[in-house]
């Protein structure tokens, strides 16, 4: 079964040319004049499809001196007597109801377009298997002026659908228009209308699923044909919340697109519209909540100062599900306006946060707007920002590009856009966070732009078992190439700093692993890994590398027990690498730690870190061999230290040296009663063409066991040791331990 109807105002009457103003629209409306019930009904018995549709469209405004507005519309359902749709069936049931306001008459300035609401409101009184309700709210256009034009209609579309039918379906549907893109003849600068879209869809049945989706467009601004500025976009906002309490899936999406600025000849153009969209997806079973906005592009202009400004752009997706469900925000700004004389505009920031829970996966992805470009002053780019988190072992990806800088023909070009990335995941989820600056005005003339700074930082935990990963990639923007058509002390836009940091953190020796890698100007790349025994004994590893435009600077770090600590020296890359094991008092390891260079003199830092409880125990550390790469740096320094007290401090100007030192130096010392810190920590400098790194075995004892116990810790310490080690460290645990000979005659070797 299908019924519809439609209702359409009157337009309003056109006066004389000069002298007389025009009639506004007529109102249209949905009504079942006072019978009670919705105005616009279906109904079937036996249980089969029932569709119904009503709409009112506003009369438009009529033509004069002064000319009409056109009518706005309000359609309004929500389960009482004046509703405008309604229908009853067992089986699928589709409800939707659309209101459009009339346009503005055109005359000197022209009339404004009327606004647009359309709410519906439903329960599923009648039961419905598949409940389906769908809203559309458009806008009136103004009028078009000789000189000015009236404001855009709004738009706001609102649905919420419930539903409690075992096994059945309940979707939500809402979109939104605003009014826009007139063209006043002269002046101008009338705004695009704003639209607004919000959808709820709630089961609470027994395996009823929920489906809700909104989509909301802003008007595009007035573009006068000559002095007057354009008009600024509308703005655009669309939420969608999908809820199912009793096991089916939940989908929720959500998509907002700001309106484009006005272009203009004389006058400035107009801004983009800001766009946000919001979806959230809740539910028992598995499911998905999608976001993504768009900010409006700003206009263009010929000769005026300003070209329009990029709309900023917000998206938020969350998927807070039992079973593994997908979260995605995508935002976009908007690109700057273009601007043949002064300045053009800038690009629109963009904004990205995704979240999931149930081991679902969540992406955000953030892009900024690129800036216009100009004879004289180009537009800058926007900036990005990007967040994903997740709580339920799935992968958290966070990816952000700043917008680029727009092209310069003459003098002052524009910087590329900041980008910033962040990921964090929990119970055993992969972290990756990528950013990437935006690219620095290319430049005709004197100078071109600066590239965009990058900021990722990736965190992985597993603190209830299983593995941790984290990678963060930065990429700082380009500098804008310079291409001189003119004398003066020309410039190259310089690349925009990179900064990368990823952690990684396990319990009882699991691994972790992170991997840091940054380009760029200048900055760091920074990697730590941790991991938690039971008895609080923490072991870390960590390792940061500099940045210069070189090439990419990388650090890694890993920790976990029986991991493989052999790391190749790769040119711009640190490590550190420790393979950990505890039991009881005796916390036993074996690693590596080095760099190669890259590039000038740079800075490398490695170091590992011993955290546990003592008793005037000991701990020991043999240092085992070393490997290098040419001259191995320009200079180094190793230190050894306990609760920030410094034990041992060496620094080396020649590589024959740290050979000597690394691989003959058995240290010891008594740990202090309570809480010790114990990092080993080695810093380089170091050019291209040389690398370094050495191997070390640590042994420390957290309590103080009774003699036979010292002997069981011993044997297990020195049975993970080299042939050629064990004699010096026989000695040295019998001095340190002081039970005698009793040990020795126990140790499996012969003294």
């Amino acid at each position: 079964m299908n019924i519809s109807a439609v209702a359409t105002g009157g337009n309003g009457g056109g006066g004389a040319p000069i002298t007389n103003a025009g009639g506004n629209g007529g109102s249209a409306t949905l009504s079942s004049a006072g019978l009670g019930g919705p105005a616009v009904f279906g109904i079937s018995t036996n249980g089969g499809t029932v569709t119904v549709s009503g709409t009112a469209i506003g009369g438009d405004g009529g033509m004069g001196y002064s000319p009409g507005n056109g009518a706005s519309v309000s359609l309004s359902s929500n389960g009482g007597a004046n509703d405008a749709v309604g229908g009853a069936t067992s089986g699928a049931l589709y409800l939707t109801q659309t209101a459009i306001g009339g346009n503005g008459g055109n005359g000197e300035a022209g009339g404004a377009g009327g606004n647009a609401s359309s709410t519906l409101v439903g329960t599923n009184p009648f039961g419905a298997l598949s409940y389906n309700l769908s809203t559309y709210a458009v806008g009136g256009r103004m009028g078009q002026g000789v000189y000015f034009g009236g404001p855009n209609g709004m738009a706001n579309a609102q649905t919420t659908a419930s539903s409690s039918v075992i096994g059945g379906s309940v979707s939500a549907f809402s979109q939104a228009m605003g009014g826009g893109a007139s063209y006043p003849l002269f002046l101008g600068n009338g705004d695009g209308g704003s639209a607004v879209a919000n959808s709820t869809a709630i089961n609470s049945g027994i395996n009823g699923g929920a489906n809700s989706t909104a989509y909301a467009f802003g008007g595009a601004g007035a573009w006068p044909g000559s002095s007057g500025s354009g008009g600024n976009g509308g703005s655009a906002s669309a939420s969608a919340t999908a809820t199912a309490t009793n096991g089916a899936p939940v989908n929720a999406l959500s998509t907002a697109k700001g309106g484009d600025g006005g272009t203009s000849e004389r006058g400035n153009g107009g801004d983009g519209g800001f766009a946000i969209a919001i979806s959230n997806a809740v539910g028992l079973a598995s499911g998905s909540a999608t976001a993504a906005a768009t900010g409006g592009n700003g206009g263009a202009t010929d000769f005026s100062p300003n070209g329009g400004n990029g709309g900023t752009a917000t998206a938020m997706a969350n998927s807070s599900t039992s079973s593994a469900g997908t979260a995605t925000a995508t935002a976009t700004g908007g690109n700057g306006g273009d601007n043949l004389r002064v300045r053009a505009g800038a690009g629109g920031a963009a904004a990205a946060t995704a979240g999931a829970t149930g081991g679902g996966i969540a992406i955000a992805k953030a892009s900024g707007g690129n800036g216009g470009s100009s004879a004289i002053s180009a537009g800058s780019g926007g900036a990005a920002s990007a967040n994903a988190e997740t709580t339920g072992g799935g992968a958290a990806i966070a990816i952000a590009t700043g917008g680029n800088g727009g092209l310069a023909e003459n003098i002052a070009a524009a910087n590329g856009g900041a980008a910033s990335a962040t990921a964090s995941a929990a119970n055993g989820g992969p972290a990756i966070a990528n950013a990437t600056g935006g690219i620095g005005s290319s430049s005709l003339g004197l100078a071109s732009g600066n590239g965009g700074m990058a900021t990722s930082i990736a965190v992985s935990t597993a603190m209830q078992g299983g593995v941790a990963n984290a990678t963060a990639t930065s990429t700082g923007g380009s500098g804008g190439v310079l291409s001189p058509c003119c004398n003066g002390p020309n410039t190259v836009g310089i690349a925009g700093a990179a900064n990368a940091t990823s952690i990684a953190r396990t319990i009882n020796g699991n691994l972790a692993a992170a991997r840091s890698s940054a380009s760029g100007s200048s900055g760091q790349a920074l990697a730590t890994a941790r991991t938690t025994f039971s008895n609080a004994v923490t072991v870390q590893a960590a390792s940061s590398s500099q940045v210069s435009a070189a090439g990419a600077a990388t650090a890694q770090a890993q920790v976990g027990s029986g991991i493989p600590t052999s790391t190749a020296l790769v040119a711009g890359q640190s490590f550190s690498a420790v393979s950990a094991y505890n039991s009881g008092a005796l916390t036993l390891a074996l690693g590596s730690m080095g760099a190669s260079g890259l590039g000038d003199a740079l800075t490398y830092q490695e170091s590992a870190t011993f955290s546990l409880y003592g008793g005037g125990t000991p701990f020991l550390l043999d240092l085992t061999g070393s490997n290098a790469i040419g001259t191995g740096f320009d200079s180094a320094h190793f230190e050894l230290l306990d609760n920030g007290n410094l034990l041992v401090s060496q620094s080396f100007s020649d590589l024959a040296a740290a050979q000597a030192f690394f691989s003959n130096s058995l240290l010891s010392f008594y740990l202090v009663n309570g809480f010790n810190d114990i990092r080993l920590a080695f810093s380089e400098v170091m050019s291209s063409g040389e690398g370094f790194s050495f191997d070390f075995t640590s042994a420390g004892i957290s309590a103080t066991p009774l003699p036979p116990a010292w002997t069981m810790l011993a044997i297990g310490l020195v049975g993970l040791l080299g042939a050629s080690y064990r004699k010096r460290i026989k000695q040295r645990v019998n001095e340190m331990f002081g039970v005698g000979r009793s040990i020795a005659a126990s140790l499996p070797f012969s003294p």
